[in-house]
């Protein structure tokens, strides 16, 4: 089971999600719609499962930090699953792009 708040299906899926983490900068006002998003490249996103009342108290608590963190999981996620957790192996361009988001933000591959 996963405690991932989005599950992302596909490389291609994971590939938007790494470039547009990349281009967000602190100047950025996240939306608190209740319901289902659509990123801007048109895709359908689960809904936010927080209330708008803990998603305004977390974004106050960002807007004090100089810029948010991510930690990324590798095998299943980054990479796609594979028997041995030793041969997983990031699809080619997502190097590139974790490293454009490394370069803005703080940024944790972690298993």
């Amino acid at each position: 089971s996963t405690q991932a708040r989005y599950f992302l299906s596909n490389q291609t899926q994971v590939s938007n999600l790494l470039t547009d983490l990349a281009s967000i900068s602190g100047s950025t006002d996240p939306s608190f719609e209740h319901g289902a998003a659509t990123s801007a490249l048109g895709e359908s996103r689960l809904p936010n499962a927080m209330d708008r009342a803990q998603l305004i108290r977390i974004q106050a608590r960002l807007a004090k930090c100089l810029t948010p963190a991510f930690c990324l999981d590798f095998d299943g996620t980054l990479t796609p699953i594979v028997d041995d957790p030793d041969s997983a192996r990031l699809p080619p361009g997502v190097d590139r792009l974790l490293q454009l988001l490394s370069d803005r933000h703080p940024t944790a591959i972690v298993s």
